[in-house]
């Protein structure tokens, strides 16, 4: 996949809750380990003071997600099958960065500033469908709710569902990306455009803005 595509980078950034938890946090210390260059099961598990098993377990869970993988082996020269190295992926590199959410908010900043309000909303809702592809039809209501509170949820936000006969109501107690819309309050709507191309319906952002911005979106 194309390291400049946003469906790529919010790939990685969905893969990057997969940290978070307790156990996500012990997966980090393999992902900081590897960064330091290739090491094997048994070299990790020496340096993480774990046992062999439990390396394993966290490697193929980050093998999963796209965040190491086996780049060749070493032999010892003892007996049995050679030792599997494993190294640290682009995506991991990226989901670990602290660089891409300044660098947003920067971007959008001096967008705000080169173009009008009309200019500034159709490059976001550009950005916004390439954030995420559109499904072969458009989904039900409710599936298509359910799928954006489970987007929303695992970028970042906390995210309670609202349903009704004809529409549903997403409402966030923050904003995944909450400092570029402090900054520039339209950022949502490149929000709104990627929640309407992963659906297939219409999505309307009624967030409330400030310092402090929560996510407000109603679907139909």
């Amino acid at each position: 996949m194309d390291l400049l595509s946003g469906a790529y980078l919010w790939r990685v950034a969905t893969n990057r809750s997969n940290l978070r938890d307790p156990v996500g946090a012990a997966r980090l210390r393999v992902l900081e380990a590897l960064g330091r260059g290739h090491r094997t099961v048994v070299a990790l598990a020496g340096h993480l003071g774990v046992t062999d098993n439990a390396v394993r377990g966290h490697l193929a869970a980050l093998e999963r997600d796209a965040f190491v993988r086996a780049v060749g082996v070493v032999r010892s020269g003892a007996p049995g099958q050679p030792a599997a190295e494993y190294e640290m992926t682009t995506e991991a590199q990226v989901a670990l960065s602290r660089a891409y959410a300044p660098a947003l908010t920067a971007l959008v900043e001096a967008l705000s500033h080169k173009l009008d309000v009309r200019a500034m909303r159709t490059v976001l809702r550009n950005a916004g469908r390439r954030l995420a592809p559109p499904p072969a039809r458009p989904m039900p209501l409710e599936s298509g709710a359910e799928a954006a509170r489970e987007l929303l949820t695992r970028l970042g936000g906390s995210v309670r569902l609202e349903t009704g006969d004809d529409m549903a109501e997403l409402h966030g107690d923050g904003c995944p990306l909450a400092a570029a819309v402090a900054m520039v309050p339209a950022t949502c709507t490149m929000v709104e455009a990627m929640l309407e191309s992963c659906t297939g319906r219409k999505v309307e952002q009624r967030c409330a803005h400030g310092p402090q911005p929560k996510c407000a979106f109603r679907m139909r």
